[in-house]
């Protein structure tokens, strides 16, 4: 088993820079600050790596700075918390099953603002499902065949009963989870084309892009 030595800056803040792991494997990989402390990942590499028994979840007062997650195999889903400070964070690879970056709770969006990055994460080399919401959609790098930018002015903006879709389309669920947060936009993946909804869901995007609506 491999433990991420996280070095002390004298503040009591933790520090990891200039490290590649390479099918290295983690008893746990959860990143959680103490309260009033921060850590900080800088020039960090994950590649085909394995968590177990235990998962990966990175908390708020973390700053992930040009950091590589590629084939994490981390159990359902690498999870990330939306307040994490994002520099050119790339996620890639068959694993895990999925990405969810949001907010920790209800009503805990902060949007923050980005540095002056090309993007923030890219996720177009990221097989797995995707859910981002509390980044702002410009500096996500997304596979547009495979990724959609949701809005939720989209709940109002959209004639969804013209456009013959209904309350408990894909569509619409992914505003219920935007308002859930109260998020102004998100990230996420289609359907895989096994899905018994792909067809339908495809079919809805094209109906709305006809009417004028962007969603890649």
């Amino acid at each position: 088993m491999t433990q991420v030595g996280f070095e002390d800056d004298g503040s009591g803040n933790l520090q990891l820079a200039d490290e590649e792991f390479h099918q290295a494997v983690f008893p746990d990989l959860t990143i959680m600050p103490r309260q009033g402390r921060s850590v900080v990942l800088k020039n960090v590499k994950f590649i085909d790596c394995e968590v177990r028994p235990g998962t990966c979840v990175i908390t708020s007062d973390v700053v992930l700075d040009s950091v590589v997650f590629s084939n994490l195999d981390c159990g359902d889903s690498l999870t990330i918390s939306s307040k994490v400070r994002f520099r050119r964070v790339i996620v890639a690879g068959d694993r895990p099953v999925s990405l969810v970056v949001q907010p920790e709770s209800e009503g805990d969006l902060v949007v923050q603002s980005p540095d002056n990055d090309d993007f923030q994460l890219d996720v177009s080399r990221f097989n797995g499902s995707v859910c981002v919401i509390g980044l702002p959609g410009s500096k996500i790098v997304k596979d547009s065949s495979r990724h959609v930018l949701v809005n939720a002015s989209w709940k109002t903006d959209v004639d969804w009963k013209t456009l013959r879709i209904g309350p408990f389309s894909y569509w619409r669920i992914l505003l219920k989870k935007l308002s859930v947060f109260n998020a102004s936009e998100g990230v996420f993946s289609l359907p895989l084309s096994t899905d018994k909804n792909y067809a339908e869901t495809i079919d809805e995007m094209k109906r709305m892009e006809n009417a004028g609506v962007c969603v890649r």
